[in-house]
């Protein structure tokens, strides 16, 4: 199954490692590159920081097209601006969504198909609906 990840960069690492666990488990799994805060984003103009972003943007949102799950990795239930626009473009898209941890913004909440903790629980959820 094509999974897109949806992550705030304070968690790469642990959503990394998320990712690559769902694609031992045989999914195919876009993960969005890190860019900000490298020393590569360090060396930018703010002209160039647009362009990257814009990309960023549109990979993702190509992503999410092609996906058939929206995973938003949420640690403690923390979902910034960028994943919330990525939820609305995932939603607008008829896209099934998973959490990682609940969400206490009920809005939000409801538009999600269920919560999977981990990588082999989000395997279960999907098992059992097909």
């Amino acid at each position: 199954m094509k999974i897109v990840i949806c992550r705030s960069n304070r968690f790469h690492k642990q959503a990394l490692d998320f990712a690559r666990e769902l694609e031992h488990l045989g999914h195919i799994v876009h993960y969005p590159p890190r860019v900000s805060g490298t020393a590569a984003w360090n060396r930018m103009s703010k002209s160039e920081k647009l362009v990257a972003v814009r990309k960023l943007v549109d990979d993702h949102f190509k992503a999410i097209d092609d996906a058939e799950i929206v995973l938003v990795f949420n640690v403690a239930g923390y979902i910034g601006v960028s994943v919330n626009i990525e939820i609305g473009y995932a939603v607008a898209k008829n896209k099934r969504i998973f959490v990682t941890c609940p969400d206490t913004d009920m809005p939000r909440a409801i538009l999600y198909e269920g919560i999977a903790e981990t990588p082999a629980m989000l395997r279960d959820i999907l098992q059992k609906q097909h």
